[in-house]
């Protein structure tokens, strides 16, 4: 069985964007998952943040829904919270730009690699 990857500050920035506003802009799951997670890994981890998100009352636009199954225990709540909460004071277009510059390099870093 393969070892779980953990997120990084960049995935959780763009899965705090898909949370806030929905995947499409960012071109999609594929596009977040920058470290080859699991199938289903970044979808759980944006329905995690949207679960917190409603929780601490922060309006968001996205058609994402929250966790409603025993995953979304008390115990299992705002992992990550300390990088996606100031992410949720920022505008919408701050978060973009931050996030098409996370994109940008990850496909030079890519390419760089061959």
């Amino acid at each position: 069985m393969p070892s779980k990857v953990e997120f990084t500050e960049e995935e959780y920035v763009l899965c705090t964007y898909a949370a806030l506003y929905g995947d499409e802009e960012l071109g999609g799951l594929v596009a977040i998952n920058l470290n080859k997670h699991a199938a289903n890994a970044v979808k759980i981890k944006i329905c995690n943040i949207v679960t917190d998100m409603d929780e601490q009352s922060i309006p968001r636009a996205s058609k994402w829904n929250p966790l409603t199954s025993s995953t979304a225990s008390a115990n299992a709540r705002l992992v990550g919270w300390e990088i996606v909460e100031p992410l949720t004071q920022i505008t919408r277009d701050e978060l973009l730009k931050r996030c098409v510059r996370i994109r940008q390099e990850n496909i030079a870093k890519k390419f760089a690699a061959l």
